[in-house]
């Protein structure tokens, strides 16, 4: 049976597990693995598919460097080397040193993880098969010593290596050694070892050429002198005798130029092969692209860019006062008191539902145990029975929800606006009656757009500053090019567990109206002679030439930036208020912007974040400096971002990510499923789901938890949960259709609350 295949990315926690720390691991277009032990970057090439034993093989070895080999030791054993012996012998005694740590540390990862062993044998077997060390045709005992002293180690299992009884000396020291100062003084000895060996060549060269000049001359009565001058220069007045050949073939078998001879030190050549032959495995399409490291950093301070609710009420109140006050304030109390006679008994309703559905859950877990006391109520059957004993029932402590919102203030948002914000209210409005902390952002580019002078602009501008002052100390810090959020950016604060009643009416009544107002076809509670709200608004309360609110204009879709700030928000409010669980609800109706990255030392200047394609000859990484983590960005589209940033949310924090996308189109829904894998049938039956009940799921889509696809316009609208009007004769029969649409309604025109309270209700 063949060999399970893996790709190159399928194990990277592999590395984390075996070195026992949180170790980079970088996937790059290198011919080779190796270990950075200073920095702690374990480097794997960008291989094709390989077995999954050759690929735990390499990731082993590179990780028994991690654990063994010390920061500093290489440069400073071939530096010794080199001021005494020169250049040339330091790099051979840099093969030799390879070799005898190779083994040392293969050892140590095999005793430390036993199960290792398979792979270790599995892996070399087919390297070997593979004569990825170059020695199929070659009689072993034609090899150097550290050569066969490498495949004993590496190959032994599949080949028989001869050894002298002076080599087996430093063979037995090899399976012996501990520690690096040994590795480094048996790498020491064995060049020692080999430069004797090739003096002692060397002595019987000359000795074979006297010899054979002596009957040459004997023979043929030609001048040595002349003789010796054309054995010794080529044609470009080398030596080329001092190299030899190497092709003769004895045996059957061919050197290789295995066996130098006049003087030459033996070299590790198996060794260099198995790291030439490795280049083999690297996946083609990736040499000779350009490199582009990115790092995503840990230490982004989301602070820089949430707009507190208190600010976003003093702005609301500075552009009330510059109107008629009274006026507006009537207008905006009809429109709040219109939305909580519609709603509140729906919201309570499901207050009341939650309890019920949370209490059941938690005496579904219940346990009842014997207190120790008897109950009298049973004492009478102390004859016939033993358990006359009081229970106990453990009702086990609920989990500790938290919720967290973003909300898309784009402008593609305007004819959904209104039913967003409505549904927004009702979630927030739940969760101040069952006490769930939350925190409700809209994020968007709207807030540069409110007027000169204004209160808004002044913070926009100090927000910019303290938000350009991190990027260069992120930029100092780093010294790569790194992702950082749109500097337009702002998440605005809409909603918070610690604002007053006070606050949060007034909040309620400001964004009501500002819906409205986004929403240009919208004409509901608007006098004859005025377009729609906002045109009756402005001209009625605030003149004919300003518009109010400005400050929570729609701008563009800074989605994943959002997102980018996701994990900061998530802690520190999992810390503030003590949170098991927290539940991150986004809502959206497209694809984000397209995010860009800062280019290190540039001044704060940025670059288009694209991933890899065959026309931009260039591979993108991104490292994330939390989890350390390397993405290879190949993709160019603003949602395959997104599913790598909610990815990130979660798979690094306690976190539900549920998604919301709004739209008005069934197809929308078929592409969806189908992008998270979905055949066409079930892709078909889940946009027949959303076009009879206006919502559809889709498992996974784009990093989420869940992924629901709503309707937008005036289905989002939170409709009253009344009975409507019912007839003083009406059946049995339409009393029942009444109750049960209205039951039904609640869920289905609060979806957003709906699947909120299905979350956290078990």
């Amino acid at each position: 049976m063949a060999e399970k295949l893996v790709s190159p990315g399928a194990l990277d926690k592999l590395a984390k597990l075996l070195a026992a720390e949180n170790i980079a691991v970088e996937h790059a277009p290198v011919v080779t693995a190796s270990f950075d032990v200073k920095n702690r970057v374990l480097r794997l090439p960008m291989w094709q598919e390989m077995t999954e034993s050759l690929y735990h093989l390499l990731v082993l070895h590179e990780v028994g460097h991690a654990l063994e080999t010390p920061a500093d030791g290489w440069k400073g054993a071939i530096n010794s080397v080199e001021e005494s012996d020169g250049r040339r012998v330091s790099r051979t005694f840099q093969g030799y040193l390879n070799v005898v740590e190779d083994a040392r540390i293969e050892r140590k990862i095999k005793a430390k993880f036993p199960g290792s062993r398979r792979d270790f044998h599995d892996g070399y077997k087919w390297l070997f098969e593979s004569d990825f060390f170059n020695v199929k045709s070659t009689n072993p005992d034609e090899l150097s010593t550290i050569d066969r002293i490498n495949l004993y180690f590496k190959v032994g299992a599949h080949m028989q290596v001869p050894f002298s009884d002076e080599e087996q000396v430093f063979v037995k020291r090899a399976e012996d050694i501990h520690t690096w100062t040994e590795a480094v003084q048996l790498a020491t000895d064995l060049l020692a070892f080999a430069k004797e060996k090739a003096e002692q060549e060397e002595e019987e060269e000359d000795m074979r050429d006297v010899s054979t000049r002596k009957d040459k001359d004997g023979d043929d009565g030609d001048d040595g002198d002349d003789w010796e001058d054309a054995e010794e220069l080529g044609d470009d007045g080398e030596s080329e005798s001092e190299f030899g050949n190497g092709d003769e073939v004895e045996d059957g078998y061919k050197s290789k130029g295995r066996k130098q001879s006049n003087g030459m030190i033996e070299e590790a050549t198996t060794d260099k092969a198995l790291s030439e032959k490795m280049q083999d495995l690297v996946d083609p399409s990736m040499l000779g692209r350009e490199l582009r490291y990115v790092v995503l950093p840990k230490d982004i301070n989301s602070a820089n860019f949430i707009v507190k609710y208190g600010d976003i009420l003093k702005y609301a109140q500075h552009d009330i006062n510059l109107g008629k006050v009274a006026d507006y304030q009537a207008f905006a109390n009809r429109v709040f008191s219109k939305f909580r006679s519609d709603n509140n008994n729906a919201i309570n309703y499901m207050v009341k539902e939650f309890e019920v559905r949370k209490a059941a859950t938690a005496y579904s877990r219940s346990k009842q145990s014997k207190t120790g006391t008897i109950d009298t109520t049973k004492i009478h059957s102390y004859k016939f029975s033993e358990d006359i004993f009081r229970r106990l029932t453990v009702l086990p402590k609920g989990k500790n929800h938290g919720l967290v919102v973003y909300l898309d203030l784009s402008g593609s948002m305007c004819g959904h606006i209104r039913g967003a914000v409505e549904q927004m209210i009702t979630l927030a409005t739940f969760c101040r009656r069952a006490n769930i902390p939350h925190r409700i952002y809209g994020f968007s580019t709207g807030l540069a757009g409110a007027g000169y002078k204004h209160p808004a602009s002044e913070k926009y501008t100090a927000m910019r500053s303290n938000i350009h002052s991190e990027i260069r100390n992120i930029d100092r810090r780093v010294g790569k090019h790194f992702v950082y959020p749109n500097t337009e950016l702002s998440l605005l604060e809409l909603f918070h567990e610690g604002m007053n009643l006070r606050d949060f009416n007034f909040m309620c009544s400001t964004l009501l109206v500002s819906g409205m107002i986004q929403n240009y076809t919208n004409t509901e509670m608007v006098p004859t002679g005025y377009h729609n709200v906002k045109h009756y608004v402005r001209d009625a309360f605030f003149g004919r030439m300003r518009d109010p609110f400005e400050f929570l204009s729609l701008g563009s879709t800074p989605f994943n930036d959002s997102l980018m700030l996701g994990r900061d928000i998530i802690t520190k409010f999992t810390k503030e208020k003590n949170l098991e669980i927290v539940n991150m609800v986004t809502i959206t109706d497209g694809e984000s912007d397209h995010p860009s990255y800062v280019l290190h030392g540039q001044n704060g200047q940025r670059g288009h974040l694209d991933g890899s394609s065959i026309t931009n000859k260039r591979t993108t990484f991104l490292t994330d400096e939390n989890s350390k983590r390397q993405i290879r960005l190949n993709f160019e589209h603003g949602h395959q971002f997104t599913s790598m940033y909610a990815k990130l949310i979660r798979d690094t924090m306690k976190v539900n990510l549920v998604g919301f996308y709004i739209t008005n189109s069934a197809r929308d829904v078929t592409q969806g499923a189908q992008y998270a894998g979905a055949n066409w049938f079930d892709a078909e039956a889940m946009a027949k789901s959303f076009r009879s009940n206006q919502y559809a799921i889709v498992p996974g889509l784009y990093g989420h938890n869940e992924f629901y696809y709503i309707k937008g316009g005036k289905d989002l609208r939170t409709e009253g949960s009344g009975m409507g009007d019912i007839a003083a004769d009406a059946s049995k029969g339409k009393l029942k259709t009444a109750f049960v649409n209205a039951q039904n309604k609640r869920g289905t025109s609060r979806v957003v609350l709906a699947k909120f309270i299905d979350k956290i209700a078990v």
